[in-house]
């Protein structure tokens, strides 16, 4: 979670790969990380522009 947020504000980038072993967790590092930013930017969207 805080090497995503590293990425998004020092390096600007706002696309990134979570690769881990399966039953590690890598679905809740997405929830958990998608809830952060929606609660940072309002309108963000999951998939994209509808």
């Amino acid at each position: 979670m805080e090497q995503l947020e590293i990425e998004r504000c020092v390096h600007h980038v706002y696309r990134n790969l979570v690769v881990a072993a399966t039953g590690t967790g890598k679905t809740m590092v997405a929830a958990f990380d998608f809830l952060r930013l929606y609660k940072e930017i309002l309108k963000t969207r999951l998939l994209g522009k509808v």
